[in-house]
């Protein structure tokens, strides 16, 4: 009986050392304003390019906290159309957008322009440093990377320019369909 408590002391020791070891490494993780830093070198590790733990099929919501812009500080260059693929076939088109700026940018009432007057409007989401979003013109469940169009004709075509406007509707970037 005295080995079957003992044994029960350990676990019990165990699971307090687990939880406060999970703790603590949750606390550095989610420090406000202090970047985590390699512990060998003392360099600051690079952020995550998209939020952890989100359900799929779910959008991740604009975070209250944390570098935003407002649309009308947004300075250039921070968010592309690096690339649109599969112009003319709607299940194959793929528009890739990339964030190329610091800090995280609401896309909430952005638009997707093509010259025929197709637009797609995004929907409440955050795209973070060095992160990209792909919106398929055909049909599916949106994700936090994967957005779709949910059309049944291709929007895009060759020579077509696409056009990527902020929720004031100034031009924020311009991608010309080979």
């Amino acid at each position: 009986m005295n080995q079957s408590k003992r044994l029960v002391f350990y676990l019990m020791l165990n699971v307090l050392l687990s939880a406060c070891t999970i703790l603590t490494v949750l606390w550095i993780w989610d420090r406000p304003g202090k970047p985590l830093q390699n512990l060998l070198t003392g360099e600051p590790v690079p952020a995550a390019t998209e939020p952890a733990g989100s359900a799929p099929g779910a959008i991740e919501p604009t975070p209250t906290t944390g570098l935003s812009l407002k649309p009308e500080n947004y300075p250039t260059g921070l968010i592309v159309i690096s690339n649109i693929i599969g112009a003319g076939s709607a299940a194959d088109e793929k528009v890739t957008i990339e964030r190329r700026g610091a800090g995280q940018l609401s896309m909430s009432g952005w638009k997707l322009e093509d010259t025929n007057g197709n637009v797609f409007v995004f929907p409440d989401l955050t795209l973070y440093e060095n992160g990209a979003i792909i919106i398929h013109t055909g049909a599916g469940m949106n994700t936090v990377i994967d957005l779709y169009w949910n059309e049944t004709q291709s929007v895009w075509q060759e020579g077509e320019t696409a056009t990527l406007l902020d929720p004031l509707g100034n031009i924020q970037v311009t991608y010309r369909i080979p």
